[in-house]
């Protein structure tokens, strides 16, 4: 299906002509927004994780935070 997405993209580019092109720009722009937000998300997950089992370890040792 991206295969498909892909050429229907490039036809544009190529035979659409500017309304084609700002397409282009607006779904690369897109993509790369989704990219950034699903790389923050995960960031942000994996720094709870760690802060959560370091909390846990300090509960295990008797100290609280």
């Amino acid at each position: 299906m991206r295969d498909d997405a892909a050429f229907r993209l490039d036809w544009l580019c190529e035979f659409g002509g500017d309304s084609a092109s700002e397409i282009a720009e607006s779904v690369v722009e897109k993509s790369r927004r989704n990219f950034l937000k699903s790389v923050v998300q995960l960031t942000v997950s994996v720094r709870a994780t760690k802060i959560a089992a370091a909390m846990q370890q300090l509960t295990f040792f008797g100290t609280s935070p």
